[in-house]
């Protein structure tokens, strides 16, 4: 995982959530086929079981003022224990 990238983790019931943003994506199945087998491996040395991977896609922009706030966001969602 690239230092500059920031992860966000949030914990669920029994079990946490952590956020892999990957702007890089260019469209194509291969890169993402690849990051997802990158995390799976980092996951698997470092003693976490993975639940559930998936994608996850935030446009920034917010429908109440009508503005785009943040700047896109697309990423892969790991769910995962200990």
């Amino acid at each position: 995982m690239s230092d500059s990238i920031q992860v966000y983790n949030s914990e669920g019931d029994f079990c946490y959530y952590t956020t892999h943003p990957f702007n890089d994506y260019n469209g194509d199945g291969i890169s993402l086929t690849n990051r997802f087998a990158e995390l799976r491996e980092e996951y698997q040395k470092s003693g976490k079981t993975i639940l559930d991977m998936k994608t996850y896609s935030n446009s920034g922009f917010n429908h109440v003022t009508q503005q785009q706030e943040k700047e896109r966001e697309f990423g892969i969602e790991v769910e995962w224990v200990w």
